[in-house]
Order: C-alpha cells, then sequence, then structure tokens
C-alpha cells in the first residue's frame, strides 16, 4: 500500500486540519481508516441503507481500501475532502464537503454516522464546524445539503444549523431502486456572515494573540469583557471609534466556538435595555479564543478616515 507521501509528495491536501470540539474531533481521512471505517458499515449495513445506496458498494475491505483512496485523490485534485468523525477517541463516522463544484460556486456536505452514535448532537457539530471552514477558509460561496424528503433525521440538521430550505425536488433521487423527492438545504456566504459577531482591533494585537493563542482588549480589564457588534453594528463602531485609525483588522467570530461567555446587552452595560436605541451588542465576558476566529479582514480606512465594509460583508 502505498504512503500519503508516496501519492502525494509534499503537495498539500485540499482539507480540514485536525478540529477537536469538546468530546468531537474531526481529523482528515487516512489510509488506515479503511479499517474501522469498514467494521461500522458492516455492523451498521442495514441502518445506514435506509436512506443511502453508497453501502451497498463497499462490500468488502478492498472496496473501501479503494474508497479511502479515491478520497484521499479528491482532496489532492481540490474537488472536495474527508473527516472522520471520532467521539471519547473512537470513530464513529465521516463528513465532508464531499463535492465541490467551483464553476457553480458550491460545495455539498455529506455525512453518516454508526446508529449507536445518533442523539448526541455530533453531525449537527460537525456540520457547523464544516460549513463555517468551507465559506470562511475554502472561500467557497455556497454550502449544500441535500437529503431525501423522507429521510427525517438527516433534514433535521441543516433545519437546526439555519440553512435555507430551497425546496422540494420531486422524485429526483433513486434508493434502491425507488423513486424518492430530493431536499435542498442551502447556506450563503452572505448568510454565514450575519450569523457571525465581530471586533476591531489592530493588526499587531492579532498576531500577539495568535502567539498567545487568546486575545485581550484592554476593555477586558476595564469593563471585564470584549466589545464585539453584529454584522450591522460594525461601522458604526468603526466611525464612531476608530475614524483615522490605520492598520486595523475585523475578526470574524464564531459564537459557537467561544470558551467565554456570550451576552448581548446594551453598548452602556449600565444603560437600562429600553432606553438604548441602538440594540444589543455582543460582549465577551473573558479572553477571546483564536480558534473562534474563522476569518480575518483588512479594515483600511477611506480617504476621509471613515469606514465602508469589506466587499464579503457588504449587503
Amino acid at each position: 500500500m502505498l504512503s500519503r507521501q508516496q501519492l502525494f509528495g509534499k503537495q498539500p491536501l485540499f482539507t480540514m486540519p485536525l478540529t477537536e470540539y469538546g468530546a468531537l474531533t474531526l481529523r482528515p481521512i487516512e489510509q488506515a481508516d479503511d479499517q474501522p471505517l469498514f467494521q461500522i458499515i458492516e455492523r451498521d449495513r442495514e441502518y445506514l441503507r435506509m436512506w443511502q445506496n453508497w453501502p451497498d458498494a463497499l462490500q468488502t475491505y478492498d472496496d473501501m481500501r479503494l474508497y479511502v483512496q479515491t478520497s484521499l485523490f479528491k482532496s489532492k485534485n481540490r474537488q472536495g475532502f474527508d473527516m472522520v468523525i471520532e467521539y471519547q477517541g473512537h470513530i464513529v463516522g465521516k463528513i465532508g464537503i464531499v463535492y465541490v463544484n467551483w464553476e457553480q460556486q458550491f460545495g455539498e456536505i455529506g455525512y453518516w454516522l454508526a446508529e449507536k452514535a445518533q442523539g448526541r448532537g455530533l453531525i449537527t457539530r460537525a456540520t457547523w464546524l464544516i460549513t463555517g471552514y468551507g465559506i470562511c477558509t475554502l472561500n467557497i460561496p455556497n454550502i449544500y445539503i441535500r437529503c431525501a424528503a423522507g429521510n427525517i433525521k438527516s433534514r433535521a440538521i441543516p433545519e437546526r444549523l439555519g440553512f435555507n430550505n430551497a425546496g422540494r425536488q420531486p422524485r429526483r433521487v433513486i434508493i434502491h431502486g425507488k423513486p424518492h423527492d430530493d431536499m435542498l438545504y442551502t447556506m450563503s456566504k452572505k448568510e454565514w456572515f450575519n450569523n457571525m459577531i465581530y471586533h476591531i482591533t489592530t493588526r499587531q494585537a492579532w498576531e500577539d494573540a495568535q502567539a498567545n493563542g487568546t486575545y485581550r482588549a484592554p476593555s477586558l480589564d476595564a469593563e471585564g469583557f470584549i466589545h464585539a457588534s453584529t454584522k450591522d453594528q460594525i461601522l458604526w463602531v468603526a466611525n464612531k471609534f476608530y475614524v483615522g485609525g490605520s492598520d486595523l483588522v475585523i475578526l470574524a467570530i464564531d459564537r459557537a466556538k467561544l470558551t467565554a461567555e456570550l451576552r448581548d446587552e446594551p453598548a452602556d452595560t449600565n444603560m437600562p435595555l429600553d432606553r438604548d436605541d441602538l440594540g444589543l451588542f455582543p460582549h465577551i465576558y473573558g479572553e477571546l479564543n483564536t480558534d473562534a476566529v474563522l476569518k480575518v479582514f483588512d479594515f483600511p480606512p477611506q480617504a476621509d478616515g471613515t469606514f465602508q465594509l469589506p466587499d464579503d460583508l457588504k449587503d
């Protein structure tokens, strides 16, 4: 069996790096994963094939070995990638952006999980992480998830995460010879960035934070929290407090990955809610863990010292 180094040389693979989220771990699939993954498929074959055709194509260990090899080549060619799902140190399934269409600007997520690992929210959390990585790091403009209309468990994942239901496509998919309606769920870059929170800082402060693993703002010591904002509040903050500032960046922060407490409050926490017409601002009560920052935008001032949003954040 050829090693990954022999197959691909030193060229980096198109994949998501190892990611830990509590007891959940996502890591790039490796050739050595073929055996444990095949054992799960053998054990749970009837369960997995209820709504999928692919288990029928993996009847032998050699089939699975070739499948993993194909996955690695897919990653090399920037056509998608697969991640192994581990829970408490044990492999329990697979997820990935299994197909990327660069011309039509979308990537499609696929996932499966061992029967006994169901009910712990693993696929929901893994899908959230994969979506954020695909949009913010790989710059895929749209993420799709397709499910058979009758597959209620699978459909619950994108619905729970706020994906848009793009509609039912009658009799589009054939599962074990029978036609089924297909449901398409979508998440666009614009919609994803609308759900994130943001913090303005200097490039040097962010570089220092990356070296330390956490970010502290002066307000954390002075007020007990780090000021953040929604996307719609960024310009108000920038043009009130940072006019004329240079070498600034905007940190795009995933609420779900914060380790510190997050509260939505008035900009001035001493002001009653009914007297603040700016709306509530997200405040981070503790250091900002750098892995919660999914994207960093350059934020240069205009000629008059004021600011406009980066293109990816404009409506």
